[in-house]
């Protein structure tokens, strides 16, 4: 009867892990469905917060903080607090500010 009672047990505690997120599986935040994966980070129009933005460009988060304050790159500012950036617009901004070397051969 005590192997019974923990066979249950693991079976139960099995059948919770299905309901419980991945680990690779990033979920919308309270105001979406919980049960829907983010997918649309690769759409054109998605908006990224700071921290991917500087994680996707390889800067810290300061440094997009900077290029905010100088106006280098486009932000959207949905309140004092809330800003989104559009990601291939910043690298289009970004664009202007590469530097190529002229005068050096290449061999």
């Amino acid at each position: 009867m005590g192997v019974n009672a923990k066979s249950d047990q693991t079976m139960t505690n099995q059948s919770n892990r299905k309901f419980l997120p991945q680990p690779d599986t990033f979920t919308i935040g309270m105001r979406g469905k919980l049960d829907q994966p983010i997918t649309n980070t690769s759409d054109s129009r998605a908006m990224i917060r700071k921290k991917e933005l500087a994680t996707a460009l390889n800067v810290s988060p300061r440094t997009v903080d900077n290029w905010v304050r100088q106006k280098r790159i486009p932000v959207h500012r949905f309140s004092p607090r809330l800003l989104r950036y559009d990601l291939r617009k910043v690298q289009t901004a970004l664009d202007k500010y590469e530097v190529i070397e002229v005068g050096r051969k290449l061999s």
